[in-house]
């Protein structure tokens, strides 16, 4: 059963660029101009930020393997089964690559209209508060250098998002206010 799973998550992986290919052929027809633009940046954007958290995900999981190992008392042999190992890897570097692309949603919100700028901005204790407790609970057993390896580039990502958000409200305001400019004239 492992075997399998992990062969299908393998041919999934490597089988990405082929089938996200076919799902952009098919949908790209059908969009103008700037919205190819926002899916292609949107994409451009989503994916190394994604890398990039199942990377650091990665990175975080030989620590929590060993403070889970750790447990186990003296003179007991503490036994972690390859199924539950390999769930418990799949779901930590997933769960943290999704955290990652979590801003590029906050921007296609701002781009959409959704939410300013400046409440993204407005809201950034609740980030750091969101960030810090999604890194408390993908780390568990109180690992605190885990956690922060997860949150602090969680927030950092959040306070980028806000920025970008940010310039798209100015320059969102600049186009309305030569319109505006136009209309008078």
């Amino acid at each position: 059963d492992l075997q399998l799973r992990i062969g299908f998550l393998l041919g999934l992986i490597i089988a990405s660029p082929i089938w996200i290919w076919q799902l952009l052929a098919f949908i790209v027809p059908a969009l103008r101009t700037i919205e190819r633009r926002y899916v292609f940046g949107f994409i451009g954007a989503a994916v190394p930020l994604f890398v990039i958290g199942c990377a650091t995900g990665w990175f975080v999981l030989p620590r929590i393997i060993r403070l889970f190992v750790g447990f186990a008392p003296e003179g007991f042999t503490a036994f972690l089964g390859a199924t539950d190992y390999w769930d418990f890897s799949l779901k930590l570097v997933f769960a943290v690559g999704v955290a990652y692309v979590l801003p590029v949603v906050v921007v296609f919100l701002n781009l959409a209209g959704v939410i300013s700028g400046k409440a993204i901005l407005k809201g950034w204790r609740w980030a750091v508060l969101t960030a810090t407790l999604f890194g408390a609970f993908v780390t568990p057993a109180g690992e605190v250098l885990s956690m922060f390896i997860i949150a602090v580039p969680m927030v950092v990502l959040y306070f980028a998002a806000a920025g970008v958000a940010l310039l798209v409200d100015r320059r969102r305001a600049k186009r309305a206010a030569k319109a505006d400019a136009r209309m008078a004239a």
